[in-house]
């Protein structure tokens, strides 16, 4: 009898153990279905990937202690944490190759600059050296855009045609598209407060015709810029639907990993992030002592219409992002 009872004692120490470890991973997987009402659970979120392997890894373990109820509850946890970040995503894509592009490929870069980018020029050179067809950028240096528009700093490259959105300080910063093909921007009949997030221009590519756009919300620093910066999402994409078009990509930085608020706002429009799921790690932050598995998919190219063929994450001169590039092939039918 008495024998016994250390390991009885044991087994029930074990099975609180378990049970308290259900309890902690709960809101943690789950917290990206509160994060419309609270920024703290929305940022819980921005680590989302993470939190699914080790709840999926601890529910294993538990498994193997047999603790056969807190195992599975704890595997249900890791599969509620996954949807938001498996939902709408391709497994695998082939990588970029550079050296070689088909002539039915639409190439696509964009990059967040990075606004005290004194390497900017360099930057921007190797961008268009990757030969895109569209060079999508946020937060550029107010020196490219004086470049851009009062210095023919474009003359005489691949992209002779630009759309420019202007810094609205304390809501947006500039945003800038390059193309090799004729640009019509889209001018809408909106509020100036709705109007000064928005930058969409028609390409008139040889494949066909299409939209392309911007998305850069404010990062949430602080629970204004937060709510702030998920408005803007939301105006973008009533502007988007208003115009309705059937080809699209946009070129973001959401300040947003994929199961954080925003990225689920843009994936719910109808728009698909390019992103495959098994090409680990993220875009930001870059040369900051981050280990490469807990860097955030903060940025990314969004389509509809628009199918990925190939995909890649390049380092960018004196950016703290990485540039996301990806070939598509345009909808046949639309």
């Amino acid at each position: 009898m008495h024998a016994a009872d250390p390991i009885k004692r044991k087994r029930k120490i074990i099975g609180v153990l378990t049970w308290l470890l259900v309890l902690i991973c709960a809101p943690v997987s789950l917290a990206w279905l509160a994060g419309s009402a609270s920024m703290i659970l929305d940022l819980v979120a921005s680590m989302q990937i993470q939190i699914t392997v080790v709840v999926c890894l601890l529910g294993c373990v538990v498994l193997c202690l047999r603790r056969w109820h807190a195992g599975c509850v704890l595997l249900v946890l890791a599969g509620a944490g996954a949807w938001p970040v498996v939902s709408g995503r391709t497994l695998t894509i082939p990588r970029i190759q550079y050296d070689q592009r088909p002539d039915d490929v639409l190439r696509v870069v964009s990059c967040n600059l990075r606004p005290e980018n004194e390497l900017w020029e360099q930057a921007v050179r190797s961008l268009m050296d990757l030969d895109a067809d569209l060079i999508i950028l946020q937060e550029i240096p107010p020196e490219l855009s004086r470049g851009v528009r009062l210095r023919g700093w474009l003359d005489g490259s691949d992209y002779p045609w630009y759309s420019i959105r202007m810094a609205v300080p304390g809501v947006v910063t500039q945003g800038l598209i390059l193309s090799r093909y004729p640009l019509e921007d889209v001018q809408l009949a909106l509020d100036p407060d709705t109007e000064q997030h928005l930058l969409f221009t028609y390409v008139e590519h040889p494949a066909g015709r299409f939209l392309a756009g911007q998305f850069h919300p404010r990062s949430p620093r602080s629970s204004d810029d937060w709510h702030a910066g998920n408005e803007a999402v939301d105006k973008q994409l009533e502007a988007l639907a208003s115009i309705d078009p059937d080809r699209v990509v946009i070129g973001a930085d959401l300040n947003s990993a994929p199961a954080q608020l925003r990225a689920r706002r843009v994936r719910s429009s109808g728009l698909r992030i390019s992103k495959p799921l098994l090409r680990l790690g993220g875009s930001y932050p870059v040369d900051a002592g981050v280990p490469g598995v807990l860097t955030i998919e903060i940025d990314g190219i969004w389509t509809r219409g628009m199918r990925t063929v190939a995909w890649d994450r390049i380092g960018v001169l004196g950016s703290d992002h990485k540039a996301i590039v990806t070939d598509l092939r345009l909808v046949p039918g639309l």
